[in-house]
């Protein structure tokens, strides 16, 4: 009886393959997913890799108005993955966490390479 209950557990065990999202991190993971599913949020996060920007920097480098930068920045803002300090007039953005949004930026891109009509 004992083995028979075990075995029920052992198959009764998601299997899964790398880190399971447990507690409250599904709603974390989505969150920053609908935050990282926008084209401008992901091309500013690109641009901040490479090292902190002034926004004046970032105008210029993705060719979008300020107001539409700015909207983008404080999203990214609120959501943590940015800090920000003044500079006179302008601000400085950097990566809260430059080796988390390196390593989901290279997840995104190996999923983006990935043909689409391809079931893996």
């Amino acid at each position: 009886l004992h083995t028979n209950i075990d075995m029920y557990h052992v198959w009764r065990e998601p299997r899964t393959r790398g880190p399971r999202v447990n507690g409250p991190q599904p709603k974390i993971a989505a969150r920053l997913g609908a935050v990282l599913a926008h084209p401008l949020r992901l091309a500013i996060l690109e641009r901040l890799v490479e090292g902190p920007h002034l926004v004046t920097d970032l105008i210029d480098d993705l060719g979008e108005p300020q107001p539409v930068i700015s909207k983008q920045l404080g999203t990214l803002r609120d959501a943590g993955l940015l800090d920000c300090e003044p500079d006179g007039r302008c601000r400085i953005y950097r990566l809260a966490n430059a080796r988390a949004v390196r390593r989901v930026l290279a997840a995104l891109a190996a999923l983006a390479a990935v043909p689409q009509n391809c079931k893996e």
